[in-house]
């Protein structure tokens, strides 16, 4: 099974897998985040004039911005930057060649992006200067399909992403770490067959990494220790219901994710959960599904306060970038001007 490209975030392991807790997930007894606290509507994108690619923006060392992806009311699909405020939007990576750019992550100075884009053949991974300058080619996928969904790892050495590839006529999913000085990927863990991996995010410590593991009857997270003797992965979420985009807290206390509420429509009605990386204490923070909402890629903002997600009604063609406090109160605008089209929000650390 395959997760829909623009919802992307596996795992029966060739090495033990440890117990799957007894989660499980149920509505929250207290209302969070809810659609109707905006508006009893899909919150409407504010207009915005269709940004020029030239001149490229300057990206200042310690000035906020929001990498995202989308097309920005035109052009080709990839990433794009735009100010707190919602100013200066602009395309830095199409100093790239290829299209549909995927899942930017930032350098944790903030000074790099890295990200995915389609080539003649397959998904490839690309590292740039945060302003679309000193492109560099770092993962090629000559003989896979796809690598993706890259995560920088906190002290900026090295990034993980997972990859597929054919293997005859089946497809083997693999987590790998990229190593940036020696520029070499290592294979970490490998699925069994009719498994994937998905979505590979670090802790703040860099000794762990959080990852989907779905198949065709759903999914799991699960945490990878990367300083263990035996490389494993343990379950901390039960299986079924499909949970996806998983993202630390700064402080690594939480891991949030998002959730569809019928495991068969991933793209359907979804919501926001939050749960400790030993898979204790399940919390539902936002109430979209209800009423026919999604909410999708969670991202904590830098400083742990607010998480940034993707919201709107299900299967609308249009969905917004909002933030809510980390409890799930507080709903608003991701930049300040109002609501503005994109997917897989991240703020730049600002260190």
């Amino acid at each position: 099974m395959k997760r829909p490209v623009l919802l992307i975030a596996s795992l029966i392991l060739v090495a033990a897998c440890g117990a799957a807790p007894s989660t499980t997930i149920a509505p929250s007894a207290t209302p969070v985040a809810s659609i109707a606290v905006l508006s009893a509507s899909t919150p409407a994108p504010t207009a915005a004039a269709t940004p020029s690619p030239t001149p490229r923006q300057a990206v200042l060392p310690g000035e906020p911005w929001l990498a995202f992806q989308g097309d920005d009311g035109g052009g080709t699909y990839g990433v794009r930057l735009v100010r707190p405020d919602g100013t200066g939007t602009f395309f830095p990576t199409d100093t790239v060649p290829g299209t549909e750019q995927l899942h930017p992550d930032w350098s944790p100075d903030g000074l790099r992006l890295v990200f995915s884009t389609m080539g003649a053949t397959a998904r490839d991974l690309w590292v740039t200067d945060a302003d679309g300058s000193n492109p560099d080619h770092i993962v090629v996928c000559d003989t896979c399909t796809q690598a993706d969904e890259p995560a920088w790892s906190p002290d900026g050495k090295s990034i993980a992403f997972h990859r597929q590839s054919p293997v005859g006529a089946k497809s083997v999913s693999t987590l790998e770490i990229f190593d940036m000085a020696t520029r070499q990927s290592r294979v970490v863990l490998t699925a069994a067959s009719d498994h994937e991996f998905y979505a590979p995010r670090w802790s703040p410590d860099g000794t762990r990494i959080v990852s989907e593991n779905i198949h065709d009857g759903g999914g799991q997270l699960v945490i990878v220790d990367l300083t263990a003797k035996t490389t494993k992965a343990v379950h901390i979420t039960a299986d079924g219901y499909w949970p996806a985009n998983p993202d630390w807290s700064p402080d690594g206390t939480r891991i949030v994710f998002f959730a569809p509420l019928d495991p068969a429509h991933f793209d359907a009605e979804s919501d926001l959960w939050t749960i400790n990386p030993d898979g204790t204490g399940l919390k539902q923070i936002t109430h979209f599904a209800a009423e026919h909402g999604i909410a999708i890629h969670p991202d904590y903002t830098p400083d742990g306060t607010r998480i940034a997600f993707v919201t709107g009604k299900a299967g609308a063609d249009t969905s917004v970038m909002v933030t809510v406090a980390a409890d799930g109160s507080d709903l608003q605008p991701a930049t300040s001007n109002g609501y503005r089209p994109g997917l897989h929000p991240r703020f730049r650390p600002t260190p």
